[in-house]
């Protein structure tokens, strides 16, 4: 999957707040840290606390304001 691709397919189950396919973005045993709220987030049963908490809890909306992407697929 290309890089524009894959990002605009997780702001699309971002801001849709469906969180089965956000977590669907992560594999089980993924860890997400977040310095804005000071916390690592373990596994689907943390990142789905998280995405709850903090993008369906404060009513989160992502926009992509730019993406680079380089002839290696790199951004």
């Amino acid at each position: 999957m290309e890089i524009k691709e894959f990002i605009d397919s997780w702001l699309e189950a971002t801001n849709s707040i469906d969180t089965k396919h956000y977590l669907d973005f992560f594999l089980p045993e993924a860890i997400l840290d977040d310095p804005s709220v000071g916390e690592k987030f373990t596994g689907h049963s943390g990142i789905k606390y998280y995405f709850e908490s903090y993008f369906i809890g404060y009513n989160t909306q992502t926009v992509l304001n730019e993406l680079i992407v380089n002839k290696d697929n790199s951004a």
